[in-house]
């Protein structure tokens, strides 16, 4: 016989006692076991489709439910998109060696991991709040990448209205927002919530990490956008365009086995920290989303006539005019940020009296002649450093294989005289204004875009994998790079609890230590509150199929 039985916490053990009475009960047989009930993460098309729709349907409320409203109806521990979008880019003062970047605690340090790990746990939550049934999906990319390839945006039934939304016809001057169930999802604004941005207010809606409650909310543009500064975008609703500067990337694609059977062969946390970061998931943001109303509408800059329509390229582009300029338009919004922080656009002062508000550099770049073109992008500017400096971590967009020095002079590798300066005047005025980008492309204001937990899901079945294999001589230390950014240090506590990332209402309300965070979400910590399906990769093993979706 069969008896059911529901579990209603996750992450808690529980003991099962059965009892054979057909017998006489002196002599009646007890089996005592103790089981553990956790939830399965799963990659989005395996899941079953009323899990799915439980899902989107969750999410859409995440994306579109006012806070105050939320917390009233799913309770207090409630937060929405724009909550989401703030955490991610928030930050603690600016790193002083990063060119005055924002020392963010989640990015360009290990806290990248604890960080996003915990963002997508407590995200999780809230979607638990509004059906318990649920757990966070993830979406391997790296399987679409080897796939389809450049195709992924048309042949990947994840990006249908199926699952996470469909991508919208586009040009350089024209883009739509997300359609059909995904519509309408608002651009998380600085005006749209009666929580004010101090200290005491973040304080109140998160208790998480009052390190950062002085600069909560301040990261938006001119627009009031909660985005990254350098981002014009003024979108009422979230964007996303499949195509950068109006061209639909063709010559590389996203992350594939490349990087992905690297950072399952790492022998230490730092390697895969490298490896995970910069290739596997930089690359993602630009590849997913674009930009549009750039200075070169590139599509028409290619086509016979067109700027980029000159020596070996003025029939067809050759091929490697397209690989250069691909490799230009997935850097270029790495490229605004690097033109934003060196001050080379012009002052907000000047910026406010501009109509509409423009992000630029203020050269008439079709009067310069070809040296001070050069000029502009080798000294003013250092955008081929800028370049070698993507390159450290951005597999395939590598300096290395796009310029050469000759005689001093930086050149494009493979292209004739022609072509070598019609692309560098190319680059010089698409990095010479900065234009509206997709949320996911920014990429700090990513979570923005419904596909930002379940691809940051997806690394979290790397590290469970690296974990559960790891051989005794791995190295687990932290890196000790000196940094001044606080969050990416060891005992960093960047304000996720034991408590509150726990399933089972038990834990501690202190604030973890980013080495006790790792050790909680260790596969073989019993409160950690899910598993996933399986941990085999489609790398390692060959096959390229989509996961086979379950019954209905």
């Amino acid at each position: 016989s069969e008896v059911s039985v529901i579990f209603t916490v996750a992450g808690q053990f529980y003991t099962i006692e059965a009892k054979d009475n057909s017998t006489s009960q002196s002599s009646s047989l007890t089996i005592t076991q103790k089981v553990i009930c956790k939830y399965v993460r799963r990659e989005l098309r395996a899941l079953h489709y009323e899990d799915r729709e439980k899902f989107r349907h969750a999410l859409r409320i995440f994306h579109t439910m006012p806070t105050v409203e939320g917390k009233a109806e799913y309770g207090v521990d409630f937060f929405n998109y724009r909550d989401s979008s703030m955490l991610h880019l928030a930050f603690k003062g600016y790193d002083a060696e990063s060119d005055g970047d924002v020392c963010s605690p989640w990015h360009k340090g290990m806290g990248f991991f604890t960080g996003h790990w915990g963002m997508v746990r407590m995200a999780e939550k809230v979607l638990q709040l509004i059906d318990p049934s649920i757990a966070m999906p993830y979406y391997d990319y790296v399987l679409d990448s080897e796939k389809y390839g450049a195709d992924f945006q048309t042949l990947s039934s994840v990006f249908t209205d199926d699952y996470m939304g469909a991508y919208e016809p586009s040009s350089n001057t024209e883009v739509k927002p997300l359609g059909g169930f995904w519509a309408a999802l608002p651009t998380p604004q600085v005006i749209q919530d009666d929580v004010p941005h101090t200290a005491a207010a973040a304080a109140a809606a998160y208790g998480w990490v009052p390190e950062l409650s002085a600069d909560w909310g301040q990261h938006h543009n001119q627009h009031g956008m909660i985005t990254e500064f350098y981002n014009p975008d003024d979108s009422e609703y979230v964007v996303r365009t499949g195509a950068m500067c109006g061209r639909r990337i063709e010559t590389l694609k996203m992350p594939g086995c490349a990087p992905s059977t690297l950072a399952l062969k790492q022998s230490s946390l730092t390697g895969a920290y490298s490896v995970m970061f910069g290739a596997l998931h930089t690359n993602m943001h630009f590849f997913l989303a674009g930009a549009w109303n750039c200075s070169v509408d590139t599509a028409a800059a290619l086509e016979p006539g067109g700027m980029l329509s000159v020596g070996k390229s003025s029939k067809v582009p050759s091929d490697f005019m397209k690989l250069a300029v691909d490799s230009i338009l997935v850097s270029i919004v790495n490229i605004w940020k690097e033109m934003y922080l060196d001050g080379n656009y012009i002052s907000e002062a000047e910026l406010s009296k501009s109509s509409p508000p423009q992000l630029s550099c203020g050269l008439q770049i079709d009067s310069l002649n070809d040296a001070e073109v050069y000029a502009y992008l080798a000294s003013n500017y250092s955008l081929f450093t800028t370049f070698e400096s993507i390159g450290d971590y951005q597999m395939d967009i590598s300096y290395a294989k796009l310029f050469k020095k000759t005689n001093g002079t930086f050149v494009f590798k493979e292209a004739d005289e022609s072509e070598d300066k019609a692309l560098k005047r190319f680059l010089l005025k698409q990095a010479c204004t900065a234009s509206p980008i997709s949320p996911f492309a920014t990429p700090l204001g990513s979570s923005a875009d419904p596909m930002f937990f379940p691809i940051h899901s997806y690394w979290m079945k790397y590290f469970a994998r690296m974990a559960l294999t790891a051989t005794p001589d791995f190295d687990w230390s932290w890196d000790t790079r000196e940094t001044d950014c606080w969050g990416h240090g060891e005992w960093d506590a960047p304000g996720w609890t034991d408590a509150g990332l726990r399933a089972d209402g038990g834990g501690s309300g202190l604030r973890m230590k980013n080495r006790e965070i790792m050790e909680f979400f260790n596969p073989s910590n019993p409160r950690l509150p899910y598993v996933h399906d399986h941990l085999e990769f489609s790398c390692l093993t060959g096959d390229s199929e989509d996961p086979p979706p379950l019954s209905h």
